[in-house]
């Protein structure tokens, strides 16, 4: 996997999108890490930063995908708070 132009870039950053909330659900915001995504895809940090910037807003693009509306918006308000409050503790 790697960042590329048109159909290869699209679907590079479907697959972290995908990968990506699978993974916010599962650990939340707070315990999930870019890292341990990227390790389980099979490829570096780059192409998340490349299309994302940062886990902040792979958070709000995962949320935004078509995967995401899919999905029972009851878990996903429930993922929404509990990262929520991980966020403001680790602030605190």
């Amino acid at each position: 996997m790697g960042p590329g132009a048109g159909a290869t870039g699209d679907a590079t950053r479907g697959e972290i999108l995908d990968a990506a909330l699978k993974a916010f659900a599962e650990a939340g915001f707070g315990a999930m890490s870019v890292r341990g995504l990227t390790r389980q895809l099979g490829a570096s940090h780059n192409p998340v930063h490349h299309h994302f910037g940062s886990k902040q807003d792979l958070w709000r693009m995962a949320l935004r995908s078509p995967a995401s509306s899919r999905r029972n918006p009851l878990a996903r308000a429930g993922a929404l708070i509990i990262s929520t409050k991980n966020t403001l503790c680790s602030v605190a």
